[in-house]
């Protein structure tokens, strides 16, 4: 008997999930940040001296940490420690503040919401604006910490320094440490390392594709971005166990460039995936995939060279019986 199957919407999971906990991901790569507090290196009579006769982004000292600006950018930058008025910023192993910078511009999260602006990064020193952030609820709860969104994004002028593997931001009343994140992708954030079904490079882009399960779902998930130094986009789509054949929109793709990718559920005895644009002129054909889930439901997934729009995804079974279900919508593509 055929499995049944009700869609759930992933992309409004996704969203409460990134709110609430910030897994996002997680899992590839799980690197915990800590809540330890910020210390700072004992003084030396040497960089006493020096301080006492230039500021810290000129002094002798510092000089000795500073690096070219153009080390720290195009990477992802995860909050590790901080303080605000010598209150300890929150960071936990679940929510990820982060902050990443491309030649002026400056965009991350605060652990929840995401952020841009623009910014100017000299020797020591910084200049930061922030300009547009989402605006979803964080729920965090009353502990006496400093909740991540009062000090990112970062604003104003701050003197900044690379020591070791630490990256740090300071200025009156706050100071920030960062360390870069073990891969650019939130999913390997998380407390689990993720099931990779496809990751690779497209043009200048980058896309991973996972999967997931719960004890009466199946998910989906994409995470890409256009270039580097860029956000890290995220869509998929989930079934919970229930009445199959899905919807039509029982897939769910995203595009770098010209080229878009797709990826969705098929039943087992699928055999082959085709996919037609306008006028039903075939334009590719996809991949079909087993994960290693509690289902035998298959996937398919795979890349489509400047399709175009109006695509439409085809399964088949061995005798070339195309099967339910079909994915098609104007937003595929």
């Amino acid at each position: 008997m055929r499995p049944r199957i009700a869609i759930l919407a992933a992309a409004a999971a996704l969203l409460l999930a990134g709110c609430g906990a910030r897994t996002p991901a997680a899992g590839p790569n799980g690197t915990d940040a800590t809540s330890s507090p910020v210390s700072s290196p004992e003084p030396t009579a040497e960089s006493s001296s020096a301080t006492s006769s230039a500021s810290p982004s000129t002094s002798s000292a510092a000089l000795e940490r500073i690096t070219d600006p153009a080390a720290i950018e195009l990477i992802e930058w995860l909050l590790s420690s901080g303080t605000l008025d010598g209150q300890k910023v929150r960071v936990d192993s679940l929510r990820h503040p982060l902050v990443r910078f491309n030649a002026g511009a400056v965009t991350g999260n605060d652990g929840c919401n995401h952020y841009g602006g623009e910014g100017t990064l000299d020797t020591g020193t910084a200049d930061l604006e922030g300009g547009w952030t989402t605006l979803m609820a964080c729920g965090y709860p009353e502990d006496g910490l400093v909740d991540p969104q009062r000090v990112m994004p970062m604003q104003g002028k701050y003197e900044w320094y690379l020591e070791g593997t630490e990256l740090h931001f300071t200025k009156p009343g706050v100071e920030l440490i960062f360390t870069e994140a073990p891969s650019i992708w939130p999913s390997d954030r998380g407390q689990a390392a993720p099931n990779v079904l496809y990751e690779g490079a497209r043009g200048d882009g980058d896309l991973r594709l996972t999967w997931s399960e719960g004890p009466d779902s199946r998910s989906l998930q994409m995470e890409y971005r256009s270039e580097p130094g860029t956000d890290i986009g995220q869509t998929g789509w989930s079934l919970m166990d229930g009445e199959w054949p899905p919807s039509i929109w029982a897939c769910t793709s995203t595009t770098i460039g010209d080229d878009v990718y797709i990826a969705g559920f098929a039943l087992p005895e699928t055999a082959s995936v085709t996919v037609t644009g306008k006028d039903f002129v075939e334009v590719g054909e996809l991949e079909i995939m087993r994960p290693d889930w509690d289902s035998d439901l298959l996937v398919y997934a795979g890349w489509l060279d400047s399709p175009g729009k109006g695509l439409a995804v085809h399964t088949y079974d061995a005798a070339g019986t195309e099967i339910d279900p079909s994915c098609k919508g104007p937003w595929v593509g």
